[in-house]
């Protein structure tokens, strides 16, 4: 852990914020009792859940376009990507892999 920003809060890395979200879900207590227990901020925990979430790679997988209607992808970030009948699959991939880095 990092240290802290002299106002009493304590910097976790992503993946410091990962292991404690494991261990919460490992640890058989209510989330609130194991805040309490490690000394973190219930909404803190939360925040990490969501982030860890959010950042969730979605699959991804192949589509048939049959119709002349334009395909709408819909990002977990609030991004839509209209794509036309003739759109480039690689070109979807490399953008929604750039969009998850």
């Amino acid at each position: 852990m990092r240290e802290s920003d002299g106002r009493g809060r304590k910097w976790r890395s992503r993946q410091e914020a990962a292991a404690l979200v494991r261990e919460c879900e490992a640890s058989g207590v209510s989330q609130r009792e194991f805040c309490a227990e490690r000394g973190v901020a219930l909404s803190t925990l939360t925040l990490y859940r969501r982030r860890i979430r959010a950042g969730a790679t979605p699959k991804l997988l192949p589509v048939n376009v049959l119709a002349a209607v334009p395909v709408v992808v819909a990002h977990p970030n609030g991004l839509r990507i209209e794509l036309g009948r003739d759109f480039d699959a690689d070109t979807l991939r490399r953008l929604l892999e750039t969009l998850e880095a």
